[in-house]
């Protein structure tokens, strides 16, 4: 049986999702398998999920996957390095030979991917001066980082960098396209952990509307993005109005669920964590502040004296999150930075997590095909796979399972509370196990 494998958020599912897994099939046959792995509760980019995992999960199942597994926190909340390295290495962990798919604006040349790669692996020193002299001006690690590349190149004039000029393309435009940072960053764990002989990774092109386009008027047959879609979503607070909005422009069986949790006021956003996060805030230590992730040049203590001085005009997480944001400290990394704070992860511990990789595999929703991946997974996989509760308490002893799976448990409950249910979602989160959807993919 082909494997392939796909890392993505579906927040939400939409039609450039489905063309992935029709191209995947197309490139490697009709009888691949499709394994996903996705965040939880809280995106890369540091927001609550539209949908919950288990829901997404089974969304995905529905349009094409076989297996969703999740990515544990702190890695499917982290920059786009821990991110990409936390999804390769669980990947990996399967024990599974697999093509692993990812969308790029620049899919067309895997060789400046991977040349690029290499020179964030080996860090020469003329890169790293740059990068140490950039990130001293004030930019932020992403615009430094990439600046100090095209420094590095433009002084070393490899012949790929010269062809590539000569031929048009734009480092700059480069590093300044969302999927290819993500695309860059697989490249780059597959490398660094030499997983190369166990995963190859392919490059597809992105497909409809750019990333951050939030337009929701666009060319005939061309699809929205993800951006746009959760701009709406998120934006409409009528559910009638939503559907006249969104119909026939992102998957039916996805719309449907959307519009069930909309009409239920069951979406969580950022700003719905606006009380836990100022409540935090004001009681903090300053050491509390300074050991959370993310919260290097005093993002958080910045956070908490804003509060302090302007705590009346500031009416929710998205305005304090604007007043923080600087060129040092862009928004997504702000959003990271509530909400590492929020679940209380610590930064050491976090960089041991890290260093360690994902813990447990946990499957979230599986098919036909799927259920014939996990026993293959129970076969060769290096990790344990974590399904039922009673295969969490098996490995509670272990800390890393422990730790990774209270921040997933964790995680669960503060959207149930913010979604104004007392209960919590401990006995559901802890107890419920991957769904089996019997129809075929």
């Amino acid at each position: 049986m082909n494997v392939a494998a796909v890392i993505a958020e579906y927040n939400p599912f939409h039609h450039g999702h489905a063309w992935q897994y029709r191209e995947i099939r197309r490139i490697c046959g009709e009888d691949t398998a499709i394994i996903n792995v996705m965040s939880g509760e809280f995106t890369q980019r540091g927001e609550p999920a539209i949908l919950t995992k288990f829901v997404r999960g089974e969304l995905a199942i529905k349009m094409g996957s076989d297996l969703v597994l999740e990515l544990p926190l702190p890695f499917a909340c982290s920059a786009a390095g821990s991110f990409a390295a936390g999804a390769v290495r669980l990947l990996a962990a399967t024990g599974l030979r697999m093509n692993v798919f990812c969308g790029a604006e620049d899919s067309d040349r895997p060789d400046i991917f991977y040349n690029i790669a290499k020179i964030l692996i080996d860090e020469p020193k003329i890169f790293e001066d740059e990068l140490h002299l950039l990130l001293d001006s004030g930019n932020s690690f992403a615009v430094a980082r990439s600046r100090a590349v095209i420094k590095f190149l433009s002084s070393l004039q490899p012949d790929w960098y010269l062809t590539a000029l000569q031929e048009g393309f734009s480092f700059e435009t480069f590093f300044k396209s969302s999927n290819n940072i993500l695309a860059l960053e697989y490249a780059v764990a597959i490398l660094r952990y030499q997983l190369s002989k166990q995963l190859t990774l392919h490059f597809l092109p992105r497909q409809g509307q750019a990333e951050k386009d939030k337009s929701l008027t666009t060319a005939p047959g061309t699809w929205l993005s993800g951006t746009a879609l959760r701009q709406a979503i998120l934006s409409t607070s009528s559910t009638a109005a939503l559907l006249r909005i969104l119909a026939g422009k992102m998957p039916a069986h996805v719309l449907g669920e959307i519009l069930l949790h909309h009409r239920e006021h069951s979406i969580p956003t950022c700003n719905s964590l606006s009380l836990p996060l100022f409540a935090r805030l004001r009681v903090a230590t300053r050491e509390e502040l300074s050991c959370s992730l993310n919260s290097s040049e005093g993002l958080l203590r910045a956070a908490q004296i804003l509060l302090q001085k302007q705590g009346r005009e500031l009416k929710n997480w998205t305005d304090l999150a604007v007043e923080v944001t600087d060129k040092r400290r862009p928004t997504g990394r702000v959003n990271r930075a509530f909400c590492a704070f929020l679940l209380n992860i610590d930064q050491n511990e976090f960089n041991l997590q890290l260093k360690a990789g994902p813990s447990y595999i946990r499957p979230l929703a599986y098919s036909k095909r799927g259920r014939y991946l996990l026993r293959l997974l129970r076969q060769k996989a290096t990790l344990p796979l974590i399904n039922n509760a009673s295969d969490f308490l098996e490995y509670l002893p272990t800390d890393a399972v422990r730790q990774q799976g209270e921040l997933c448990l964790r995680a669960a409950d503060l959207i149930a509370y913010s979604l104004q249910r007392p209960g919590g979602t401990e006995f559901n989160e802890f107890a419920r196990a991957g769904k089996y959807l019997s129809g075929d993919s």
